[in-house]
């Protein structure tokens, strides 16, 4: 089971955004797909999300990452900011290719919107890296 994630408080709106703020909601949690990359090329992320006509417009997601490992007790300490993507229609995905076999990696995103809100984290995906040819998803 992944560690609980424990993120940064979001930045204030500014003045300018806390009266489109106020009537558009915050982003619905993104559903994320973890899965090893065509030929085995890296781990691919693919993940959507349920909008509607009163959700702000998402601006980017955040990617957080970590490795498992036997030696370190599981903490929500153990996540990191992997990254940022600016939104494109959705489904989105991405392929990552720093990780390396005989490793279990988890991974959450999160939607970013417009006024700098951030939607609750996806369900965490997790890969266990056998070896390059093999993988188990759970």
């Amino acid at each position: 089971m992944p560690a609980k994630v424990r993120a940064p408080v979001p930045p204030t709106p500014s003045v300018s955004n806390v009266v489109g703020a106020m009537y558009e909601m915050v982003p619905a949690a993104p559903k994320l797909r973890v899965q090893l990359a065509d030929a085995g090329k890296g781990i691919q992320l693919t993940w959507s999300l349920d909008t509607t006509s009163d959700m702000a417009a998402i601006e980017s997601y955040q990617l957080y990452a970590y490795q498992e490992n036997k030696n370190v007790p599981v903490n929500s300490s153990l996540w990191k900011n992997i990254g940022k993507l600016e939104a494109l229609p959705l489904p989105m995905a991405c392929t990552l290719t720093q990780f390396t076999a005989g490793h279990t990696y988890h991974f959450l995103v999160r939607a970013i919107d417009v006024y700098k809100r951030y939607s609750a984290f996806s369900n965490p995906g997790t890969i266990h890296l056998r070896t390059p040819a093999t993988v188990n998803l759970s």
